[in-house]
């Protein structure tokens, strides 16, 4: 789409997408900031940077890493604050969908709460209303003074609701066990019959969650100080994709997102498509969509504007598969939201005919049941489309049932990874004892979870493969092609020349390298190397090491700058006897990984970003045992999807993962019927106390994981 539209999508025509464009984004935060210049006249730009470094705290590093995360998904967020009319019309967009959120949660309160005890509920609020002094004041209880039932299930009655909530419920969402003066209940014959009249009334866990659930809800408008940073926010966040847009032009290279912006852009709006729109239009007669449960925002309005004109009975078909309970995706933007949506209203015009297959034809009647009665009650009753909740559809196994088909759970309750990967392993043996040639795969949340299981594989002789799990550059053969990098590209480098010295194609010991530079801080670690004087206090076997070294660094560097850096370093490292130090083939497959890294990244005779050569090296995998045959692997349950194994052992069930750094802005955006709202927030200033409608997004995130991990166990577990 874009290559045949470059001009309206602001793109040219030849494109170089790149995998990882984390350095573009640092860069375009850098410069974005740097626009902040004492010396230039104040302009909207600069002022808007002020109130942001004012309401962070002048964290200037932190406003970069903010700037460069938001980068990284502006494709969800761009249309939220390009082009938007007028400021108060956003308001008032914001307000209306802030209301209806209110307003949907006080109907489902309402209809869940028992209609016998309305009118009671009513009197009690009122009769606590009426004993709170002036000096003891529940805010939310005293606006029940007028109260004759249950409020109305509207944003004006929240404080109602949340005066009833005070009322029934302890801070941390439990029944209250004893009421006094503080909530109205004074200790008077009056008071002492109401606390025994609300102990009779009965509310079930459904009604005492939602209750509890209506403290998350801001107000319905933000305050000055919110609005003040939201504008800033809106005026900043184009300006750094500008940047962005720079870097991309500067670096001839663009990132995937950036071609899905353009792709749209290339389409044209609704109410002026362009001729490609239009061409597309005529030519597409089918669309087929796979994996639609982890379709993201911007993907969906491609999906709109490439069907916008299809009508019914025209011929074309629109063909959408997915799993809802297999959408695993949320950190690349993935809303399960979309598919529930087009699943209950179609798409755009389109309407949808829904076939749920229930047939299981991988794993045996066993496994399925288990499934079905361990994980059924674990998924939400109801699906909700703002917090990604989707139900449970039980499975009907193909298979017949097999005699060592069987599930294990093996309880660790405490965090004692190195006795879980311990079972791990004699689970890996009982299983080769008794079935040799079947798979095995050891799936975890995160890679960090993997860390002592490898230790007991390898302690326990066995081989395995793993898919990204081993960083490359913690291997100690990159490290070390690494430091020899560093050393040849910056003689005065003393960390990499001390870490060449230690490597073992040299391995000088502790004592000589304190006797050879331990006084001297300053000088250049080479030009101590070459000093006399200084390898004379060497051990006598110190001495021959470095002997042998001096010469053929000493014709490496006066080659410098005269061979391509990747050739120098992999000659000096073969010449250093470099390759002769490695104990299998594996290792040898780590080294040239890294060299054919450096060869790719290589500006001519040098690097020309040292950092995002650091990015790079660390964001590289070291490739899979390649002596070791598949029956055993190991890998995170994200990268298990659409996988089987005959064996599958889920540890490390109970640890967390990395929570989520904080945003500059927090937006949802979901739809109501058919019309599509949006929240946003700022981030909260520092020192300035919590923020009601950042905490309220933070939290439908929080929701929206704590289903997503319901969703990752299920994948795992039917992955047998």
């Amino acid at each position: 789409l874009v290559r045949q539209m470059p001009r309206v999508s602001r793109m040219g025509a030849a494109l170089r997408p790149i995998e990882d464009a984390g350095h573009l984004y640092s860069r375009a935060a850098r410069q974005t900031v740097s626009m902040l210049d004492s010396g230039r006249k104040s302009t909207p730009v600069t002022e808007a940077l002020s109130i942001l470094l004012a309401h962070l705290d002048n964290h200037v590093g932190r406003i970069d890493r903010l700037l460069s995360t938001m980068l990284r998904t502006r494709d969800q967020w761009i249309r939220h604050v390009t082009g938007t009319t007028a400021p108060e019309r956003l308001r008032s967009e914001l307000a209306s969908s802030l209301t209806r959120v209110i307003t949907r949660e006080l109907q489902h309160v309402e209809a869940l709460f028992p209609a016998r005890y309305r009118s009671s509920t009513a009197e009690l609020a009122r009769f606590a209303a009426s004993n709170l002094s002036d000096g003891n004041r529940v805010e939310n209880l005293a606006a029940c003074a007028d109260l004759f039932d249950v409020p109305e299930p509207d944003a004006a009655s929240l404080p109602q609701w949340l005066g009833l909530a005070e009322m029934f419920l302890t801070r941390g969402g439990t029944r209250r066990k004893s009421l006094t003066v503080r909530e109205g209940f004074p200790a008077t014959a009056a008071g002492r019959t109401a606390k025994e009249q609300l102990g009779d009334i009965e509310l079930n866990q459904s009604v005492i969650d939602a209750l509890h659930g209506l403290r998350s809800l801001p107000p319905a408008d933000f305050d000055t100080s919110q609005w003040e940073i939201l504008d800033a926010l809106m005026l900043l966040l184009p300006v750094a994709v500008d940047q962005l847009r720079n870097v991309f032009r500067e670096e001839a290279c663009v990132d995937f997102i950036e071609i899905g912006i353009g792709a749209r852009a290339a389409l044209g709006p609704d109410v002026a498509p362009t001729e490609l729109a239009h061409a597309l239009d005529c030519s597409i007669r089918h669309l087929l969509i796979d994996e639609f449960q982890d379709t993201s925002q911007s993907q969906y309005d491609l999906l709109i504007r490439l069907t916008r004109d299809w009508r019914p009975g025209d011929g074309r078909t629109l063909f959408l598969v997915g799993d809802p309970m297999q959408s695993i995706y949320g950190f690349r933007e993935a809303n399960v939201g979309l598919f529930l949506q087009a699943r209950a209203n179609g798409v755009g015009a389109i309407s949808l005919t829904d076939l749920t297959l229930e047939v299981n034809f991988r794993s045996t009647p066993r496994i399925v049941e288990w499934v079905n009665a361990a994980l059924g009650d674990a998924f939400p009753d109801t699906e909700d489309i703002l917090t990604g909740a989707v139900t449970f559809e039980r499975a009907v196994a193909f298979r017949d049932e097999s005699a060592d088909s069987i599930v294990r759970v093996h309880p660790f309750l405490g965090q004692d990874p190195a006795a879980e990967a311990d079972r791990v392993a004699g689970i890996i043996d009982e299983v080769r004892s008794a079935r040799p040639d079947e798979t095995i795969a050891v799936l975890v949340l995160a890679r960090r979870h993997l860390i002592d299981i490898v230790s007991a594989l390898r302690r326990n002789g066995r081989r395995f493969r793993a898919v990204e799990i081993d960083a490359l550059g913690e291997r100690p053969v990159v490290q070390d092609l690494v430091a020899l990098t560093l050393a040849l590209l910056h003689p005065d480098n003393r960390v990499a020349w001390l870490s060449i010295l230690r490597a073992p194609w040299c391995g000088l010991t502790l004592t000589d390298l304190e006797a050879l530079a331990g006084d001297d801080h300053a000088s250049a670690i080479w030009d101590l190397m070459r000093d006399g004087g200084k390898r004379e206090r060497l051990s006598h076997e110190g001495r021959t090491r470095i002997g042998r070294m001096v010469p053929l660094l000493d014709e490496a560097l006066a080659r410098r700058g005269r061979l391509p850096l990747r050739r120098m370093v992999e000659g000096v490292w073969t010449e250093l006897g470099g390759p002769a130090c490695l104990e299998n083939r594996t290792e040898l497959e780590d080294a040239l990984t890294y060299l054919d890294l450096l060869e790719r990244t290589q500006d001519g005779l040098g690097l020309p970003d040292e950092q995002k050569f650091a990015d790079d090296v660390a964001g590289l995998f070291a490739p899979s045992d390649v002596e070791a045959s598949g029956n055993l692997q190991l890998m995170t349950i994200h990268k298990a999807k659409g996988l089987e194994f005959d064996t599958v052992i889920l540890p490390g069930l109970g640890r967390r993962t990395r929570s989520e750094e904080s945003r500059l802005l927090m937006w949802r955006e979901y739809h109501d019927g058919d019309r599509s709202r949006l929240l946003l927030a700022p981030i909260p200033g520092i020192g300035a106390g919590g923020d009601p409608h950042y905490a309220y997004l933070r939290g439908l995130e929080g929701r929206k994981r704590a289903h997503e991990n319901t969703r990752l166990l299920y994948v795992a577990a039917t992955r047998a």
